[in-house]
């Protein structure tokens, strides 16, 4: 038996009976945390099962000295190979045969050991700490333990997910003591394992000042001395660490996410190593076999493998990218953040993308401004994508979705909607492409009747005053590219009447509103700027198509013009504060305001602009509702309850108004107790359904017509084959029976109202594409269909068989699908033929 290591052991018992060390109890284990993302891998516990754990009683008491008292028992499953079964007679094995036993089970050990830092540690961790008992065969038991193999127990508690270790050096404990120690009380280690040694290095956070690494103090003769063949191999295991993700906490607080591929390692790896082994003390180099160097690599690769297939989900993005949104506290102020800066980090978030950590954000006055890469769906993609949906509302939450992509939509109306301005940055020219274009504005002046003050303004703003250059008449494209290059803004007023696919965009997304969805297109000269600064009665969302423009953006000026009803005038350059956004938007960039932001933009010098506003939520807040509903509900209580139709008090003009406002007379009190409780009880009359019925007819009036895709149009009334042929009329007469299966064309498409006494269903699919071009459209309804209207809107989007529609009869339903049908409002299952 090695003599140098039972005097090792011997010294550490004798110190710690005179009371030099304290002898520390070890507590109950700790259990890995089982479905954890970074928990032991399938094949690597496939390896520990069947192994037991050994006490610490059991292996000390071979070499007759007296070890810490017993562990609770506790089988964890784990059974080494050689290890006697449980009471069978243990018995010592020559020195050289444990030797050469006891390495074969130690390395095979180290061989699994890849999974083991995955495992979470305590907040905090000491001398205290929880200790794994380290299983060991029943040869390698007879062995003594050094002071070192003892203080390797304790780190086994402490090991960490490489994700929950912070920025600075770490201190294993146990393993850096050799630090504080000289090399004359230094004592060679021959038998411990060195590469279960290397996996506890990173266990604790430095307490040490200046993230240096802390020393322990340790009795003399205690530790031994690693050479510098081992003191590589930890070097080497600690520099094969890039896929640790470090919290983000560089100076300045500003978040980055700290990204490595694996080929970086060894060029990463070769500083510290080389000066890990010049820091250390000097001592007879071992130089480890060619198995063993094989052994360290072929771990280094497995657990970048499994690394990688952990992220690789983590790396692919989906079409709608999550965020992480950094908000301020009520006392923090906001932190302003440099163009310069902002800039490469929107090309490395670009780049370099995890959904685990959401995209970059930045803060720029407050304001929050995130990037995100070039991995999500172009406006092609996702107009395929909708078609593949059935329900239209589902449609139009997914198209919204995509347009303040990465933002969450949740996170957008809890935290921005109404309250607060956001840029997206997305990096990527071509978000926006096929939606709208300089050379499509061309197109439509030469082929389309635009007017000058209907569909297009031309108007620039020059030493704080806004001109409006609208010559009569049509706007041809001489007259057109002549004001611009006089440095005028072109503005087309309703770009969805000329452009296919914005007449698609608007007419989904107006359903996951509820509200008009508009929108103008804006085309500015290079260094100049077409509208003063004002603010608006609409939610804007401003997307950057061509060009670059800068952008001011100020919040309201006093808490009268917060969510205005009307926009305003325009205002001077004086009077305005001092902007919450002042940035450049880029071709694939989006910027939301509320209404009552005021803002203004203007062209960079060399460079126009195109950009697209889309806007909603005009006169569509909870006043406008009450605006119509307290009228109606004063008129209804004063018809159906008496103690609104009671008489005023004979005397109230003596104490009520403004001359008596403050003459405390205490007959006010009563007065104004009586009137506070009609005005609740006026709200049990309010006819709140029908008002709501009369808004949704005005939307509707507001609506744009849908736009039907291929299928669509071959399973409606405009797929029929009906047509004048050889002097006559063919095709005529399609028939739809009891068996015809049918369903709306779209969920918001029509709304059943009650109107003195009859009942009208309004409808959206003969609208104009200009605002409110023509009277709404409608359809009278026999009360005797409104059952069958309402089973239609309920089993939306679901086909129904005609012959189930609850009618008093056949000839009923087939009436009622035929009106239907031929309106356009609803699709059957199958063409029909005539």
């Amino acid at each position: 038996m090695d003599g140098t290591r039972v005097s090792a052991l011997a010294i550490y018992r004798l110190q710690e009976r005179a009371g030099i060390i304290q002898k520390e109890k070890p507590r109950q284990l700790q259990k890995p945390r089982k479905g954890h993302l970074l928990s032991l891998s399938k094949d690597i516990k496939k390896q520990h099962k069947g192994k037991k754990k050994v006490s610490l009683t059991k292996a000390c008491s071979q070499v007759g000295l007296e070890g810490p008292e017993p562990l609770p028992k506790k089988d964890n499953g784990l059974k080494l190979e050689g290890e006697p079964e449980a009471g069978a007679p243990q018995s010592s094995p020559p020195a050289a045969e444990v030797e050469k036993r006891s390495r074969g089970p130690r390395k095979q050990k180290t061989q699994n050991e890849p999974a083991e830092p995955e495992r979470v540690l305590p907040p905090t961790g000491g001398a205290g700490e929880e200790r794994e008992v380290e299983p060991l065969s029943a040869p390698a038991a007879g062995e003594k333990r050094s002071g070192a193999s003892r203080n390797q127990k304790s780190k086994r508690q402490t090991a960490e997910p490489e994700s929950a270790l912070p920025r600075t050096p770490s201190v294993a404990v146990g393993e850096e003591r050799e630090a504080g120690l000289s090399p004359s009380v230094v004592e060679k280690q021959s038998g411990v394992p060195r590469k279960q040694k290397v996996k506890k290095k990173r266990a604790l956070p430095s307490t040490a000042p200046g993230g240096e690494e802390g020393k322990v103090e340790q009795c003399p003769g205690a530790v031994e001395k690693l050479s510098e063949g081992p003191r590589k191999q930890k070097v080497k295991t600690e520099a094969s660490e890039p896929e640790r993700v470090l919290p983000r906490t560089a100076p300045g607080g500003e978040k980055r996410v700290v990204e490595q591929s694996p080929g970086a390692v060894e060029k990463l790896s070769a500083g510290p190593r080389k000066k890990k082994v010049k820091k250390q003390a000097a001592g007879p180099e071992r130089v480890p076999p060619p198995t063993a160097r094989v052994e360290e690599e072929r771990e280094v690769k497995k657990k970048q493998e499994i690394k990688r297939q952990t992220a690789e989900p983590e790396r692919a993005l989906s079409p709608t990218p999550t965020f992480a949104v950094e908000k301020l506290s009520l006392n923090q102020k906001p932190k302003k953040v440099k163009r310069d800066k902002a800039e490469p980090q929107r090309t490395a978030v670009g780049e370099k993308r995890k959904v685990e950590e959401g995209a970059k954000v930045e803060l720029v006055e407050g304001q929050n401004s995130c990037g995100a890469g070039s991995g999500a769906p172009s406006l092609q993609q996702v107009l395929q994508e909708l078609g593949q949906i059935p329900h239209s509302k589902r449609r139009a939450a997914r198209l919204f979705e995509w347009l303040i992509a990465p933002l969450p939509v949740d996170h957008f109306f809890s935290w921005m909607w109404e309250k607060d301005a956001v840029l997206v940055r997305r990096g990527n020219p071509d978000y926006y492409r096929g939606l709208f274009s300089t050379a499509e504005l061309d197109a439509v002046l030469r082929g389309e009747d635009v007017q000058f003050g209907l569909h297009l303004d031309a108007a620039r703003y020059r030493k704080g005053q806004r001109e409006t250059l609208n010559p009569p008449g049509r706007a041809l494209p001489a007259t057109a590219w002549s004001l611009y290059r006089d440095g005028c803004s072109l503005r087309l007023l309703c770009p969805q009447a000329f452009s296919a696919v914005v007449w698609q965009v608007l007419s989904v997304l107006q359903e996951h509103f509820s509200s008009m969805v508009g929108a103008n297109a804006y085309l500015t000269p290079p260094g100049s700027q077409g509208f003063a600064p004002h603010y608006d009665d609409i939610e804007a969302f401003v997307l950057q198509l061509e060009g670059r423009k800068l952008w001011r953006v100020y919040k309201p000026r006093e808490q009268a013009e917060e969510l205005p009803q009307f926009s305003s005038p325009n205002f001077g350059p004086q009077g305005l504060g001092k902007p919450v956004l002042q940035e450049v938007l880029e071709p694939g960039d989006l910027l939301y305001f509320p209404r009552g932001f005021i803002h203004q933009a203007e062209c960079e010098p060399g460079v126009h602009s195109l950009h697209l506003t889309l806007s909603t939520f005009q006169r569509n807040s909870w006043g406008d509702l009450l605006e119509p509903l307290l009228p109606a509900a004063l008129q209804a209580a004063v018809e159906e309850d008496v103690e609104f139709r009671r008489g005023l008090p004979r005397d109230y003009l003596d104490y009520m108004g403004v001359q008596h406002s403050e003459s405390g007379d205490p007959r006010r009190g009563p007065f104004l107790e009586k009137v506070q409780r009609l005005l609740a009880r006026m709200a049990q009359y309010a006819p709140v359904d029908a008002v709501a019925d009369q808004r949704a007819k005005g939307f509707l009036h507001d609506c744009l017509p849908p736009v039907l895709s291929e299928k669509e149009r071959a399973l409606s009334v405009h797929g029929l084959p009906v047509r004048w042929e050889a002097g006559e009329a063919w095709n005529v007469g399609a028939k739809i029976t009891t068996e015809t299966q049918v369903r709306l064309l779209r969920h918001g498409l029509t709304r059943l109202v009650s109107e003195d006494d009859s009942v009208v269903l309004y409808y959206t699919v003969e609208n104009s594409r200009v605002y409110h071009q023509g009277e709404p459209k409608y359809l009278e309804i026999d009360s005797q269909y409104t059952d069958g209207i309402e089973y239609l809107f309920s089993s939306y989007p679901g086909f129904v068989q005609v012959g189930d529609l609850p009618c008093d009869n056949s000839k009923d339903q087939i009436s009622l699908v035929t009106m239907l049908f031929e309106k356009g409002l609803l699709i059957t299952k199958k063409p029909l033929t005539p």
